[in-house]
């Protein structure tokens, strides 16, 4: 399924498509199914010439009626008046909400936002030495072990460090 380019909203589909029966068609559809077939004829002004489209509105037979309704008058939808058009939503597609990927990246914009301030602030509350009888122990964001047969020199240094 192709969908609008940088996008990735799972439904929406806009582009070029091959269509069994129908050939190369430009799509403009937030579904699969229920959808409406548009053929353009040579010259046409307002859409492009020759072009084949199909679209997915919420009301398919409304608008087909719609349509066809015109035609029988005679005239284009943009001769008519403004007041009486109609606007027809796209048919509910898939919740973009729902999507494993917007999932994915609550669930990952969730644990860098939580857990780095918590790296923070238990990086330094969290370290603490502990001397025992296998050598040193430092706890910091896990334990690492010092043992006496590894050291060989321990003594307190008489410099001051910059943070």
């Amino acid at each position: 399924m192709r969908r609008i380019a940088g996008t990735n909203v799972p439904g929406l589909q806009r582009g070029w498509f091959r269509l069994n029966g129908y050939g190369r068609v430009y799509r403009l559809t937030t579904t699969a199914r229920d959808l409406v077939y548009v053929d353009t004829r040579p010259g046409a002004g307002q859409a492009r010439s020759t072009t084949r489209y199909v679209f997915s509105p919420a009301d398919p037979v409304g608008f087909v009626t719609r349509l066809e309704a015109a035609r029988a008058a005679g005239r284009t939808l943009m001769d008519a008046p403004a007041t009486e058009a109609v606007v027809f939503p796209p048919a509910p597609g898939p919740d973009p909400a729902t999507h494993p990927l917007t999932l994915l990246s609550v669930l990952l914009g969730l644990s860098v936002g939580i857990g780095v301030p918590w790296l923070i602030v238990r990086g330094r509350s969290g370290l603490r030495y502990r001397v025992g009888p296998q050598g040193i122990e430092v706890h910091h964001l896990g334990r690492h072990l010092f043992r006496w047969d590894a050291l060989e020199t321990v003594r307190e240094l008489d410099i001051a460090l910059r943070p």
